[in-house]
């Protein structure tokens, strides 16, 4: 506990207080219990002196119930209000070792030989400290239960083996030091400590080095590169600004959930749509007053119905009826299904090879690294 009241001075920068603590600072008599014949200079005096010495023992009450938890601070403030001294000694007879208890003495060389580390833990500065104070908070307390202190290689040889295994080599390097007093070695362990860590941190500089990665030159020369990139525009894929071959397909925007069924557009419903009186029926269920895209008989309705608004799909479903006509197969002409590999066959005819050229060049190319595409994206 003296230790702990020692520390609190210093942390909170009270070294006016520090003989309060100790016990050296005595109250100064107050000036009533002076006696009668004392002049009016001397009572200023005495005046002026327990006047400063009552203003240290209020801050050193004050720092003391700032540093204690909250039921010690209310048992201190109920018990010894604004008094330092007494403050101190309600702590001491409370919480310190007792002179002659064994009790005391027992459980202070327990805490002594306590590893307070975690015996999986990595080196830490931290770690060695509290290690440290505890260990000589015990001492401490030893000593004022009427104990006698071990020596320093016993307290050298507690604190060695309170260290986790990853204070091994550390370990090793200070012993051979041959410190006489635990200090000594507490000091060149954290030093060790202190010399580890900073060499496990990166270098400054590495923070600023820059790898140079060189650059593929392959472009539109490579014959792996040009088969791909016609395969792709056979397939119809082109850049967003309208050039073909960067095997990328042109962003779409959302299908509309309010459009005109007949028409497909925004901003006006069927019954205002201009190319509603030349509107042809639906080929699916022969019904009008929606294009095809919409109806539920269409075998391969995709995103345009599937964005359409519940209510608007609910009128088409009723407009359409519960049964298509009876001529309509999956896959009819003008539906994406009828989009056979025939087609796309045509397709690539017109640029020359055939389908299975385009395919070939199409597999081949896709091995080729996508650094050597994106280069020629570039």
């Amino acid at each position: 506990m003296d230790d702990r009241l020692h520390g609190l001075g210093s942390l909170c920068y009270l070294q006016e207080c520090a003989q309060l603590i100790e016990g050296t600072d005595p109250e100064p008599p107050k000036p009533e219990d002076l006696p009668g014949t004392t002049t009016e200079t001397n009572l200023t005096a005495a005046r002026t002196t327990h006047s400063k010495w009552e203003t240290r023992n209020r801050k050193l009450f004050g720092a003391i119930g700032m540093a204690m938890p909250q039921w010690l601070m209310q048992s201190l403030y109920t018990s010894c209000l604004n008094s330092g001294v007494k403050a101190v000694d309600y702590m001491r007879a409370s919480f310190s070792a007792v002179d002659g208890s064994g009790n005391d003495r027992a459980a202070a060389i327990t805490r002594m030989q306590k590893s307070h580390i975690d015996p999986k833990a990595d080196i830490s500065e931290q770690d060695a400290r509290t290690q440290y104070d505890s260990m000589m908070l015990a001492v401490s307390d030893l000593t004022a239960a009427g104990g006698a202190p071990p020596d320093q290689p016993m307290l050298i040889s507690m604190f060695e083996n309170a260290l986790p295994q990853a204070y091994t080599v550390i370990r090793q390097m200070v012993r051979r030091q041959k410190h006489a007093t635990l200090l000594a070695y507490y000091n060149d362990v954290l030093a060790e400590v202190r010399a580890e860590l900073q060499s496990r941190a990166p270098s400054v500089h590495a923070f600023n080095a820059s790898a140079s990665v060189s650059q593929p030159t392959t472009g539109a020369t490579d014959p792996n590169v040009a088969a791909l990139v016609a395969a792709l525009q056979a397939m119809g894929y082109t850049k967003p600004n309208g050039k073909p071959g960067d095997g990328k397909k042109r962003p779409r925007d959302p299908y509309p959930s309010e459009p005109c069924l007949i028409c497909g557009m925004e901003g006006h419903t069927r019954d205002k749509c201009r190319k509603a009186a030349n509107a042809n029926p639906c080929r699916f269920c022969g019904k009008k007053g929606h294009a095809a895209p919409y109806c539920p008989h269409n075998p391969t309705a995709g995103g345009k119905r599937k964005a359409l608004s519940p209510n608007l799909r609910a009128l088409v479903d009723r407009e359409a009826g519960p049964t298509p006509l009876p001529n309509v197969t999956p896959g009819a002409p003008g539906t994406s299904a009828s989009h056979s590999p025939a087609s796309y066959a045509a397709a690539v005819t017109a640029q020359q090879p055939t389908e299975a050229d385009a395919q070939t060049y199409a597999a081949t190319a896709a091995a080729v690294s996508y650094t050597h595409l994106r280069a020629h994206e570039t």
